[in-house]
């Protein structure tokens, strides 16, 4: 082989390197971004079912107990106590 041919070998493998890095890097940052909204989409979705839960659980001025680790609160709708104080 001649100096020209593995120059070009070189450079074609270089080449190569760099675009398959490119490729590499866009595959995994959509992939980043789709867990992103997977994460995201499930946070709301448990936001949104915890305030419905204590909503329901409030109404008819019923108290609910919620849970955070070992420490608990008793929750109870503010109208609920207004209707009760004079």
């Amino acid at each position: 082989m001649n100096k020209q041919k593995i120059i070009i070998l070189a450079l074609t493998l270089t080449l190569f390197a760099i675009v398959q890095y490119f490729v590499i890097e866009k595959i995994l940052d959509e992939n980043q971004k789709k867990m992103s909204e997977i994460y995201q989409e499930g946070y709301d979705q448990g936001l949104k079912d915890t305030v419905t839960t204590l909503y329901q659980e409030t109404k008819d001025c019923k108290t609910t107990t919620i849970w955070l680790g070992n420490l608990s609160k008793q929750i109870t709708d503010i109208t609920c106590l207004e209707k009760l104080t004079p």
